[in-house]
This record gives C-alpha cells, structure tokens and sequence, in this order.
C-alpha cells in the first residue's frame, strides 16, 4: 500500500473504533456485532482507515483478519484514544439526573441465575424507565473500555484476572461481602443413601464434581481431594449444571449458599468449607449519574439483606438436613 499522501483524510474515530474491534474479534462480521455495524460496513472502516494511515493493518487469512505490525503499532495509541472518547462520554453523561435509559450489569453467571435475575425485577417495578443489561463471565471486564457500568466478581481489586486492569481508571469498589461456599445434596439422594457425618469422610458416596474452569471455584480443592473416597456421578464445567445435577439426585455437590441452591429439595450436609470476597465496581466518572447509582444502591442493599445466608450463617427453614 503506498504512504499516506498528506490529502488524506485524518483517522476518524469511527474507522478507528472498527479497528480495535478487529484486533479483538479477528473477523469482520464478529467485529460488526461488537459494535453494533454489518460485516460490510466493518471492511469499509478498515479500508478507509488503510487509506489514510498508508498501511496494511490485517493479513486475511483463512482463520481470520490477522494484525501486521503496523496494526501492532496503532493498537496503544488507538487504545489511548478510544479511553478519551468514553472518558468525554461519561464526564457528560455524569450531569445526567434522569432516572431512565439502560444500565449495563456484567457478574458472573452463577450469581446472575442463583441470585441477581429474580431479585433485579424488584428493581424494575421501582424504576420501570430503567432499561437492565445483564452479561454474564468470568473473564476480565476492562472498566476503562466501556464495557459495563457495573461489575460483580469474587476478587479485590487489582488482585486478579477479571479487575486488572483497574489501576488505569479511577474505579469505586465497594465489598459486597463473603458467599459461602458448603456441600449440599437432594433430599432424595439423602433419603437413598443417608447423611454423611462427616464430610471428610464420604466412602461410599457419590458426588458430582468440577471440570474444566470449575475446578478453579474457591472450595473445588474439597472435591478434588476426596475424590478417591467418592462414585464419581458426573462431572461438569458449570456451576448451574452442578446444581441441577445435585437437584436430580447425581450425588453430593460442593455450591455456593445462594437462597435458590436450597430450592427443589436440595439440602446443605457440610459446615461451610470456603468462601469467596464479593465486590461490586463502577468507573468513578459514573458516580453521580442516576440510573447508574440507583442500581449501584440497589445492590448494595440486597446483599445486606440476604448476607447472612449467602455467608453461609444461616440456611432457609429446612435447607440443612444436619438439622431435620
């Protein structure tokens, strides 16, 4: 491609958006969908953008769009820019007292399905011009990109995967307290094959246990070292499919004390064996917009309603066969 001729037009943020979204995604139609453009569209930004800056920016390969190193080069500074430009949108946006428009809420999914989904529509009928957007991962969540406005995980700030990037944008962190980690089991598979006295010792047992990602839950070392002791029923790499596979009687299951684990017949047999640090985050330039500090307070309130079981203090009525 020849070099920039100095007619050509300046980088606009637009071709320049497409951009980072290509290095991200790898394809022009999963970049589109990241941004909210068609395929089409997307290989017009990088061609207007190839023009101007006088440099191929991706190989097209059949895997993918694959970055040169021209692109390598672009990709810090065009990161430096697309801060600024969210940075201007949150500075106007935090003048905003409306109590409308949507809020972007990104946890992981287990606390999503367990816990938040059913409670958030008490939000919704005291706000009902708030618009909830609720994505769900374990993966890190960059706050200085834009991608939430609120954010739920299981670490501290700045101590992991998922929070660190934190240092390069002012950030409120508020710790929502501990959820407790016990073993649990359904009162059919109990009724079957008896509550264990104690949970170090489970010859005999069956148990449903962690696969994949899920061998990295904070209380999984349990299962992985009494594993010899049990019947492996079914292993997993979902939280969710964990619990429904305790629901149907697979055997003894290591969950989270969320209220809706104890549901559908399922039992808690073990003092808590873990637990794991909740925070919530938001980007500090959204701290004074309504609909954002509304659910911000929200949240705050229902984990303080429902810390003691979460903590693993307490248990619903008949939710520990210990003691029935």
């Amino acid at each position: 491609m020849p070099p920039a001729d100095s007619q050509a037009p300046t980088p606009s943020w637009d071709d320049l958006r497409v951009f980072l979204a290509i290095l991200r995604e790898g394809t022009f139609a999963a970049a589109g969908r990241r941004i909210g453009v068609n395929a089409t569209t997307a290989a017009r930004r990088l061609a207007s953008l190839e023009a101007s800056v006088g440099a191929q920016l991706f190989s097209r390969t059949r895997d993918g769009l694959v970055p040169t190193a021209a692109a390598e080069r672009m990709r810090e500074p065009s990161e430096l820019i697309e801060r600024q430009v969210l940075r201007i949108q949150r500075r106007v946006a935090g003048g905003d007292a409306q109590l409308a428009g949507r809020v972007r809420l990104n946890s992981t999914e287990s606390l999503a399905v367990s816990f938040l989904v059913e409670r958030l529509a008490g939000f919704r009928r005291e706000h009902p011009d708030i618009e909830l957007e609720l994505t769900t991962g374990d993966a890190m969540v960059d706050l200085t990109l834009g991608h939430a406005d609120l954010v739920i995980r299981h670490r501290a700030p700045g101590t992991g995967p998922g929070v660190e990037t934190l240092a390069h944008v002012d950030v409120v962190a508020r710790r929502l307290g501990p959820i407790a980690l016990a073993v649990f089991a359904s009162e059919e598979y109990l009724r079957r094959e008896g509550v264990p006295e104690d949970i170090t010792d489970v010859r005999g047992h069956s148990a449903v246990l962690p696969e994949g990602n899920a061998r990295y839950l904070p209380g999984s070392s349990w299962a992985l070292e009494i594993a010899p002791q049990l019947r492996t029923s079914i292993r997993t790499d979902s939280v969710g499919t964990m619990h429904a596979a305790c629901r149907a009687g697979f055997g003894l299951c290591m969950l989270p004390c969320f209220p809706a684990v104890y549901e559908a017949g399922v039992v808690r047999v073990s003092d808590v064996v873990d637990s794991r640090d909740t925070w919530l985050l938001m980007p500090g330039d959204l701290r004074r917009v309504a609909r954002v500090r509304a659910l911000w307070d929200y949240l705050l309130a229902l984990f303080e309603e429902h810390g003691p079981v979460l903590a693993g203090e307490v248990a619903p009525p008949g939710g520990d066969a210990r003691h029935t």
